[in-house]
């Protein structure tokens, strides 16, 4: 697959999972520090990163990146958000800096 192709897949995947956030009632962000890390969508409850593969090279980028997005306030009565990477075929569960990360792909998140 090209790379114009993964960034058009990459595009249509982000847009089905907001509108499934909205019709699931969430009401989901863009959250980023400027030059320091971006997470893809930020609720009250979840925290959800997207990519294609979680690979050794971008795994502490998207880990790191996601864990900064928990740390946001107004998380749902104060608990902890809930954490996902959203991949295409991979599924893993993750602990990173004592937070449970669920690694699933995006079709089993959305069924």
């Amino acid at each position: 697959m090209g790379l114009c192709q993964q960034y058009r897949l990459g595009v249509s995947w982000q847009q089905g999972l907001l509108l499934a956030l909205r019709r699931g009632g969430e009401a989901p962000t863009y959250a980023a520090a400027p030059h320091e890390w971006e997470c893809d969508f930020v609720t009250p409850r979840l925290a959800i990163q997207c990519c294609a593969r979680l690979t050794p090279e971008n795994r502490a980028r998207e880990l790191c990146d996601l864990l900064a997005a928990a740390t946001l306030p107004d998380a749902a009565g104060g608990t902890p958000r809930e954490l996902f990477v959203l991949t295409l075929d991979q599924a893993d569960a993750l602990v990173e800096n004592r937070r449970a990360i669920k690694v699933i792909p995006v079709w089993e998140w959305l069924d």
